[in-house]
């Protein structure tokens, strides 16, 4: 159990009596007071906190499941607004998940990251398409107009064979031709068109 150790600095202030401190010194001496107190009583507050605490996770619980919309909603904006804090948080949790249990983690990430594929797949999908894009160069301004042709375009813009969606590329797979050196967007072509075209332009 942790124990109050005043300083001799803060002992002379609390042995001294209060009509001989000026204001400041006043201050001090009630948090040095409060404390003391909280030190003294950490154990009856400890107890207190353990009985306390399967009500509290019940009450949470019920909380938020009555106001899921309003603490999601809560919760985007404060994602938009602290980007970097949110993306820390979110690594810090995942190392400390990773010392504790990896196996476990691992586990429960990849169970999360299938149920949210199977549930959410045309957004899953659009998301790594964003990402496989951006990291090749395609200048990301008009991303919505550009994703939207590329869906709906049933054959290539250059060769016009009907394009495919496979697991397995093949030679009629739907591709996104753009400028390697501008990142500009150019067709949507079959990928014998695609591996065909300069690569440095």
């Amino acid at each position: 159990m942790p124990e109050f150790i005043p300083t001799p600095f803060e002992m002379i202030i609390l042995n001294t009596p209060k009509k001989f401190l000026n204001n400041e010194l006043k201050k001090v001496r009630k948090r040095l007071l409060s404390r003391k107190n909280y030190y003294k009583n950490y154990q009856a507050k400890k107890e207190y906190r353990n009985s306390r605490k399967e009500a509290l996770k019940k009450y949470n619980k019920e909380y938020n499941l009555k106001n899921a919309e309003v603490l999601k909603e809560k919760r985007k904006i404060h994602a938009e607004q602290n980007p970097d804090y949110m993306k820390e948080t979110s690594r810090r949790y995942r190392e400390n998940q990773k010392k504790n249990n990896l196996e476990e983690f691992r586990r429960k990430n990849n169970e999360r990251n299938k149920n949210y594929y199977l549930n959410n797949y045309e957004k899953a999908i659009k998301s790594s398409r964003k990402k496989a894009w951006r990291e090749r160069g395609l200048n990301m301004e008009n991303f919505e107009e550009i994703y939207e042709r590329y869906i709906n375009t049933t054959h290539c813009d250059l060769c016009d064979v009907e394009l495919t969606e496979d697991k397995i590329n093949t030679k009629t797979t739907r591709c996104m031709d753009h400028s390697h050196i501008t990142g500009e967007f150019r067709n949507i072509v079959c990928l014998c068109c695609n591996f065909s075209l300069p690569h440095h332009t």
